[in-house]
């Protein structure tokens, strides 16, 4: 997750040159600032407005919404799309080879 924040603000920094990184140290102005859970975190300065933005925030969070497709399912939960793929390629894959008509059933109950 790190790797996918560093690689977001390091293309930003390339398309926005006034871009940078800096360590995040709040604002007077806005004294809740001083308590957040960004507060001394790297973040990307060099915005108007004196916004922030935080891409390594961002490579957490794509990695934190990305574990639903993963999840096993539980009663009446929907299968994850990586599982589903894993599942999927695996029972592909003991398919035999040759050029006779196959019949490709359902992927869902193969062991992982």
């Amino acid at each position: 997750m790190i790797d996918i924040g560093l690689f977001l603000g390091e293309y930003l920094i390339t398309k926005r040159r006034r871009l940078f990184w800096e360590i995040y140290r709040g604002h007077e102005i806005e004294p809740a600032s001083f308590n957040s859970s960004e507060y001394l975190k790297p973040c990307l300065g060099g915005m108007p407005r004196l916004w922030k933005d935080f891409p390594l925030m961002t490579g957490f969070g794509a990695v934190r919404s990305s574990r639903n497709l993963v999840r096993v399912p539980t009663h009446g939960g929907s299968r994850g799309v990586i599982l589903a793929q894993a599942k999927s390629a695996l029972y592909m894959s003991r398919l035999p080879d040759g050029t006779d008509a196959i019949v490709i059933g359902d992927s869902s109950n193969e062991p992982l």
